[in-house]
């Protein structure tokens, strides 16, 4: 056995303790931000939080049918501990099941930790973490349980995302996405569509397709459109900038094949591509940033592994570079 199969196993367990005391200390702060701030939650998603969790206290049970898995760990915080600390906890449990998935990806472990810090400032993952609690824990359900990565087993995949539905019911978006990854076998062809949907998108056409639902329908989208005025409908620049990285990254030929060879991220990238065509074809509706989210939070993901491939250290076949 050389040195580094000898000290690779060490190596990668002082990383993950380092990883660990980093979601540890944020963790904390952001429980004591959180308690500085409980009087001025209002309305806002941890404000409507807290009324279910006082509501909880007051009946003495669950309040509601649907998302067990989110409100059956709401109601045991109700029995011995604080809202503070439930909205501590979920903030804790989405970082940290950030960590193997982290490792799955790359093979320089420093450089792990390093992008693991910056992801503390990816707003999307501070929306999941603080905000929308319920998406927040079916992703990290589905990131614990190498969903992205192992989607090519579809009743496994489809069992998987069943259980992340108990946390919030819109993870089911993610059967639709397995049922048409069934029938992909080339990611050029997949991109090629994603590309012509962000044509669209740009081009504004989902939203034209507005005016061809029925009157009421129509009607009820526009009138909702004009009064939730921060989820405008239609094309936004930076929803396609958030969209179009891992497409840029794959535009790098060695890159391309790399992934085609590599079954982890081909995976990953067929669920990215189909997840962010749908949202993008929805752009004509009320809050499709909900449906966008479903495909960017994979970005900082194939990001890890594409800086990981510039690095020397990733062994690739030499075809791979012809």
């Amino acid at each position: 056995m050389n040195s580094n199969q000898r000290t690779g196993p060490l190596t990668v367990s002082l990383i993950s303790l380092l990883m660990l005391v980093v979601v540890l200390i944020q963790t904390m702060f952001f429980y004591l931000d959180l308690s500085a701030n409980l009087s001025n939650l209002g309305l806002s998603d941890l404000g409507i939080y807290q009324i279910q969790f006082n509501n909880m206290i007051k009946f003495g049970a669950v309040t509601h049918n649907t998302d067990f898995g989110f409100y059956y760990l709401m109601y045991f915080f109700t029995q011995w501990l604080n809202f503070e600390l439930f909205v501590t906890a979920c903030f804790f449990l989405f970082y940290a099941s950030l960590i193997k998935t982290f490792y799955s990806l790359c093979d320089v472990k420093w450089l792990v930790f390093i992008v693991f810090l910056v992801l503390f400032f990816y707003p999307m993952y501070q929306s999941l973490s603080s905000l929308v609690l319920r998406q927040g824990l079916g992703f990290a359900f589905l990131f614990v349980s190498a969903f992205f990565f192992r989607s090519h087993l579809f009743v496994l995949s489809a069992a998987k995302v069943a259980l992340a539905s108990l946390f919030h019911l819109s993870m089911l978006f993610y059967v639709p996405v397995l049922l048409v990854n069934r029938f992909i076998s080339s990611l050029k062809l997949l991109v090629l569509f994603w590309c012509i949907t962000v044509v669209l998108y740009v081009c504004n056409i989902p939203l034209a397709f507005v005016n061809f639902l029925p009157a009421d329908l129509a009607g009820a989208v526009r009138a909702f459109s004009m009064v939730e005025d921060n989820y405008v409908t239609g094309f936004k620049p930076l929803f396609l900038i958030l969209s179009v990285v891992p497409f840029l990254f794959l535009l790098l030929r060695p890159y391309y094949y790399y992934v085609c060879k590599n079954q982890m991220m081909f995976e990953m990238l067929k669920i990215f591509f189909v997840a962010n065509s749908a949202g993008l074809l929805f752009s004509g509706f009320p809050y499709y940033d909900r449906v966008m989210l479903f495909s960017w939070v994979l970005v900082p993901l194939v990001m890890m592994n594409f800086v990981s491939f510039l690095f020397p250290r990733q062994t690739l076949p030499a075809e791979v570079y012809r």
